[in-house]
């Protein structure tokens, strides 16, 4: 009896898994986003129950990552959700905003099917290249019947939302904080360690996306240090500014110059705060300030950005 085939659908969003260096030796200095997703597939021995459809959405380094490419994303994902012929989907990505898509897709797909963002750390031409594996180990979390947006980088599975990255170069180049890995794919065998359930922490309609970056909420990220300036903060606010992070020390705490300044302010723009340490869940609110689900800043930024659409 022949094996039931599973359609996954690929889309490319370019990123260093697309990445072409002038030498196998360079894993440095590359073009990232130089290949289209089908060429990915190359070369990866598939499983004959596989069948793969790719969607080429972008070809682009992740740090110029766009609020409009990925409201595409999300609008290719809900679409994905609904056609029945679709068992799983792919997203190939850079790693550098990688963090910052997997909370957009949080907050604006609702996944009825598994979801898998993956990335590589060192470019596909590179000796032991780490692309070609994470993609196909993603093909087989894909695959499977465990529903929900996950990441996967280095044979080890995250919830996408809760990942962040830790190291500029290794392979093994992200981490979950907290939270840690829920599961593992070795020899194309997926394998969860902890039952999980997909946490949408807003709900967001596709209709309040705008198809536009400069029709987002204007969000900024100030960084609490020593003697920190507040004058940036007068600055923005005075230029339009729609709302700020507030990359906090310790547990969310925030340097008395800030705090003047935000006191000071005669129109209240929103803040949420956030904290420099890597790992652990803010508990702060002395300041009357937003707490964001997410402690890192740039996750954070995405959230408020979302947040502000929300409440037009």
């Amino acid at each position: 009896m022949s094996e039931v085939v599973k359609k996954i659908v690929i889309i490319g969003t370019g990123g260093t898994i697309a990445g072409n260096a002038a030498s196998e030796k360079e894993f440095v200095n590359y073009s990232a986003g130089e290949k289209e997703a089908a060429e990915l597939l190359l070369g990866i021995p598939m499983p004959d129950n596989i069948e793969i459809e790719t969607i080429e959405l972008c070809q682009i380094d992740s740090k110029d990552m766009t609020f409009s490419i990925l409201k595409k994303m999300a609008v290719v994902l809900n679409d994905l959700m609904g056609r029945d012929d679709i068992t799983g989907v792919v997203i190939t990505h850079g790693t550098d905003t990688l963090e910052e898509t997997s909370v957009f897709l949080n907050c604006t797909v609702v996944p009825t099917k598994p979801i898998v963002l993956t990335a590589s750390m060192r470019p596909s031409t590179a000796l032991s290249a780490d692309g070609p594996l994470n993609l196909l180990d993603s093909i087989m979390l894909a695959s499977s019947d465990h529903v929900g947006i996950f990441a996967l980088i280095n044979n080890t599975i995250y919830l996408a939302e809760e990942v962040i990255k830790s190291h500029t170069l290794k392979v093994d180049g992200f981490y979950a904080g907290d939270f840690g890995a829920i599961g593992h794919v070795y020899n194309s065998e997926v394998e969860f360690f902890r039952n999980v359930k997909h946490d949408k922490k807003m709900n967001v309609s596709l209709d309040k996306l705008p198809d536009e970056d400069k029709s987002y909420p204007w969000v900024e990220i100030i960084y609490s240090d020593v003697s920190a300036n507040g004058q940036l903060i007068s600055l923005l606010v005075d230029n339009g500014v729609d709302g700020f992070i507030i990359n906090g020390t310790g547990n969310g705490t925030v340097h008395q110059n800030l705090l003047n300044v935000l006191k000071s302010m005669d129109i209240t723009v929103p803040t949420a705060v956030t904290t420099r340490v890597p790992t652990g869940k803010i508990m702060n609110d002395q300041y009357g300030l937003i707490v964001s689900p997410y402690s890192h800043a740039a996750k954070a930024r995405m959230w408020l950005t979302l947040w502000l659409l929300n409440s037009r």
